[in-house]
C-alpha cells in the first residue's frame, strides 16, 4: 500500500484547487471531503496523488496567461513540492561512503566559476572520498540545501566548456542510480566509493565540479599539494576562505516577495 501524507491547506488554497484546477475524480474527492480544522482543511493523499497534483499544478501554471493567477497556482504547487521533498529525503537510503580519515593530505583550491575573487582552500586526507570533498565544499560555501553533483577529471577549467566533460565523471550515488549504474561505454563512477588516493592526483592538476544540476554552480578546482603530512584533528578542513559566499538561491525582488499564501492573495479582485 502506498504511503499516505496528511497536510493542511487554507480555505482559499483549497478553493483554488477545486475551482481553478481541472482535477480528475481521484484528486477532487479527497480535496472536497477534507475536514475543516479551524482555519485550515486537513487533507490526506497518497504519494502518487501528491506527485500527480504537483505535476498538474505546474502544468496549469505554465498554461495560465495571467501572471497573478499563475503565481497563486505556483504558491500551492510549492506546498506539494516541499512535502514531497521532505518525504523523499526521509526515504532516501543512507549513502555508503567508504571514506576514512587516513593517509596523506591533499590540498585543493576551489574557486567559483568566472571569478578569482571567491575561493576556498580545503585539505582532505587521501583515504577520504570525493563525496567527503563535496561535503567540505558544501560547508565552505555556506550552502544549506543538498543537490546532486559531479566532479569531472578532464584537467580542464570551466572556461573550456566542451573539454570539461571529456574526462571521467564522479557523481553523487543517487545520480548514478538514476543513470542506471556504471556502464562500460562511459566513464562515470560513484563519488562515495572513490577515495582521493584512487585518483593519483598531481600538483597543478585541474578538476571541474558541478553542484546542483538545475542552477548549475560550476567550480574550478586546482590540486595545490599532495602527499602532505596529516595534523591532529578532523578532516576535511577549510584552511582559507577568500570572498563572500554567494547565496545558494538569489533573493526575490521586492515585488516578487509577496506572501502568496495569504488568503487574500487567492481571491480574485472582483470578489474583494
Amino acid at each position: 500500500m502506498s504511503d499516505q501524507i496528511q497536510f493542511k491547506l487554507t480555505a482559499a488554497q483549497r478553493d483554488l484547487l477545486l475551482e481553478t484546477i481541472p482535477l480528475p475524480p481521484d484528486l477532487r474527492r479527497p480535496i472536497s471531503i477534507a475536514v475543516n480544522r479551524g482555519k485550515k482543511f486537513e487533507i490526506t493523499l497518497s504519494i502518487e496523488q501528491m506527485e500527480a497534483m504537483a505535476d498538474l499544478l505546474e502544468n496549469s501554471a505554465d498554461q495560465e496567461t495571467n501572471d497573478r493567477a499563475a503565481n497563486r497556482i505556483l504558491a500551492v504547487c510549492d506546498i506539494f513540492d516541499e512535502i514531497l521533498d521532505d518525504y523523499y529525503d526521509q526515504k532516501s537510503p543512507a549513502i555508503d561512503n567508504v571514506g576514512k580519515s587516513t593517509g596523506k593530505v591533499v590540498v585543493f583550491r576551489v574557486a567559483m566559476e568566472g571569478t578569482d575573487d571567491i575561493w576556498r582552500r580545503i585539505a582532505i586526507r587521501s583515504g577520504q572520498t570525493l563525496h567527503d570533498l563535496h561535503e567540505a565544499i558544501f560547508k565552505a560555501f555556506e550552502r544549506f540545501e543538498e543537490h546532486l553533483y559531479s566532479f569531472y577529471l578532464s584537467n580542464a577549467t570551466t572556461s573550456q566548456f566542451r573539454k570539461r566533460f571529456e574526462g571521467a565523471e564522479y557523481t553523487h550515488p543517487y545520480n548514478l542510480e538514476e543513470m542506471g549504474g556504471p556502464a562500460a561505454d562511459r566513464d562515470v563512477f560513484d563519488a562515495s566509493q572513490t577515495r582521493i588516493a584512487d585518483l593519483k592526483l598531481k600538483p597543478k592538476q585541474k578538476i571541474t565540479y558541478l553542484f546542483d544540476f538545475g542552477d548549475s554552480w560550476w567550480h574550478d578546482i586546482l590540486v595545490e599539494q599532495v602527499e602532505q603530512p596529516a595534523e591532529k584533528g578532523p578532516y576535511p578542513r577549510i584552511l582559507e576562505r577568500h570572498g563572500d559566499s554567494p547565496p545558494q538561491y538569489p533573493p526575490f525582488e521586492e515585488e516578487d516577495d509577496a506572501d502568496f499564501l495569504d488568503d487574500d492573495d487567492f481571491v480574485d479582485e472582483d470578489e474583494k
